[in-house]
């Protein structure tokens, strides 16, 4: 379960399991300011929270996975995409048309996923099994970028994530392409490295 927690203030946290089940849990310390400009996402599992936001940019700029969720009214819809991160902001691209865009332009409200150093750990009894990882959970709000040199800015941050370095692209391919960006709303970050 994840809840939102303003920086810098403490949360008290009531969860209903039904049949006269109620947990009631005090989050003890502050949640730390961060340079990734987002609101802070409270975490259940604090011993595997990632709170350093050095830590949590590496953890993007290495990640394997993402995954792009929305909601297509009231149906869940994700998607896999290759992404650029750069300045709190995520950039993604696509082709002009298709169900993704429809459901981002009739809502734009998304969470990413980003996963990385993942294993499956199969050691002793299966009910001890585990999961190496380290995750990041994000969302913000698609904006679909229009001029032409925000196109070429996207699309370099985009591919220096994966190749290290931009490429400069003709006219007719920034006017056939789609760039997504979404600045940071909220972020949390955590990892299981056994």
């Amino acid at each position: 379960m994840f809840l939102s927690v303003q920086r810098n203030e403490p949360l008290k946290i009531v969860k209903d399991f039904g049949a006269g089940l109620r947990a009631i849990c005090f989050l003890t310390s502050l949640c730390p300011p961060t340079s990734v400009d987002a609101e802070v996402l409270y975490m259940r599992r604090t011993d595997r929270e990632v709170t350093d936001p050095k830590a949590i940019e590496e953890i993007i700029e290495t990640a394997e996975y993402c995954t792009v969720s929305m909601c297509d009214d009231s149906q869940p819809y994700g998607v896999w995409m290759n992404y650029g991160y750069r300045d709190n902001c995520f950039y993604f691209h696509s082709a002009g048309s298709g169900h993704k865009l429809e459901v981002l332009r009739k809502n734009p409200r998304v969470c990413i996923q980003l996963a990385c150093d993942t294993q499956v750990i199969l050691s002793g009894a299966p009910d001890t099994w585990s999961m190496q990882y380290r995750s990041v959970v994000a969302t913000g709000k698609a904006q679909f970028v229009d001029d032409p040199a925000a196109k070429q800015e996207g699309l370099d941050i985009l591919l220096h994530h994966f190749a290290g370095r931009g490429f400069s692209f003709p006219n007719e391919v920034l006017e056939n392409v789609t760039i997504i960006k979404v600045p940071l709303e909220r972020i949390s970050a955590k990892e299981n490295l056994l």
